[in-house]
C-alpha cells in the first residue's frame, strides 16, 4: 500500500493529535470534574457523573474536530462515486464487529467457568447504568461524539500512519490501544484481576479489527466512523430496550 491511500495529514494535525492524547485518557475528565465540582455539584450524584460524561465528550469531541477538521474533510471527499460499496463495507464491518464479540464472549464464558471464576467488564456495567440514567445524553456521548473522537485517534492517528509500513503491526497496536482505553477505568479504579482485565481486553480486540479493516478497504475514515456510530448505537438501543432487572 501507498504511503497515501489512507490519507495525509499535516505534521502540525499529527503532532496536536498527539499532544491531546494525555487529555483524551485522563486530563480532559479531571479538568471538567474540577469546574462541577466548583460549580456546585454533588460528586456522589448519578447526575454528576451523567454530567462528567457529557461535557468531557464535547470537549473532546470540539478538538477533535478543531485539530482532525482538514483531514476529515479530506477523507469525506473520498466518498463521492463510491457510496453504494462504502454501504456494503461498513454492513460488513459491523457483521464482523458483533461476531467477532459474540466468539469472544463464547471464549471468555468458557474461561471463566473453568476457572470457577466469574468476571465483571465495568465499562459495560457503566454504559448501562449511563444509558439507563439519560438516554439523550448518552446518545450524544455514544452516537455522535465517540465514534468520531475514537476513529480519528485510533484509525487515523495511530493505523493510518503504520499500515504502509506493516500491517501486522498497524493491526496490532491500533487493536491493542483500542481496546486498552475500553479497560483503563477497571485498571486505575484497582478493583480488577489480571485475569480480568486480560479477558476484559480480549472482548474489544475484535472491534478494534473490524473498524481498521473498514477503513482499509474504504481508503475513508468516515467508512470506520459510521461503523462505529452504527455498532454504538444499536447496542444503546438494545440497552435501552432491556428491562431493568
Amino acid at each position: 500500500m501507498r504511503s497515501n491511500e489512507l490519507g495525509k495529514m499535516k505534521t502540525w494535525e499529527t503532532v496536536l493529535g498527539w499532544c491531546y492524547f494525555p487529555m483524551y485518557l485522563l486530563g480532559a475528565q479531571l479538568i471538567v470534574g474540577v469546574i462541577l465540582l466548583l460549580r456546585g455539584y454533588d460528586p456522589y450524584s448519578e447526575g454528576t457523573l451523567l454530567a462528567l460524561n457529557l461535557w468531557t465528550s464535547v470537549v473532546h469531541f470540539v478538538a477533535i474536530i478543531a485539530i482532525f477538521h482538514r483531514f476529515l474533510l479530506e477523507q469525506f471527499r473520498r466518498i463521492k462515486g463510491s457510496v453504494g460499496r462504502l454501504i456494503g463495507v461498513v454492513a460488513i464491518g459491523c457483521a464482523m464487529y458483533y461476531g467477532g464479540s459474540i466468539v469472544v464472549n463464547l471464549i471468555t464464558a468458557i474461561m471463566t467457568k473453568s476457572l470457577g471464576a466469574e468476571i465483571t467488564n465495568q465499562n459495560q456495567e457503566a454504559l448501562v447504568q449511563m444509558i439507563k440514567g439519560d438516554v439523550m445524553q448518552s446518545t450524544v456521548i455514544i452516537s455522535l461524539c465517540g465514534p468520531i473522537v475514537e476513529e480519528c485517534l485510533m484509525r487515523g492517528l495511530i493505523f493510518r500512519p503504520l499500515r504502509p509500513r506493516s500491517r501486522v503491526l498497524a493491526y496490532a497496536l491500533s487493536m491493542l490501544v483500542f481496546a486498552s482505553l475500553h479497560v483503563v477505568s477497571s485498571i486505575v479504579s484497582g478493583g480488577t484481576n489480571l485475569v480480568e482485565v486480560l479477558l476484559n481486553l480480549l472482548a474489544y480486540l475484535p472491534g478494534g479489527f473490524a473498524l481498521a479493516w473498514v477503513y482499509e478497504r474504504t481508503k475513508t475514515i468516515w467508512a470506520s466512523i459510521f461503523t462505529h456510530l452504527t455498532v454504538n448505537t444499536l447496542v444503546l438501543l438494545l440497552i435501552y430496550a432491556t428491562p431493568t432487572v
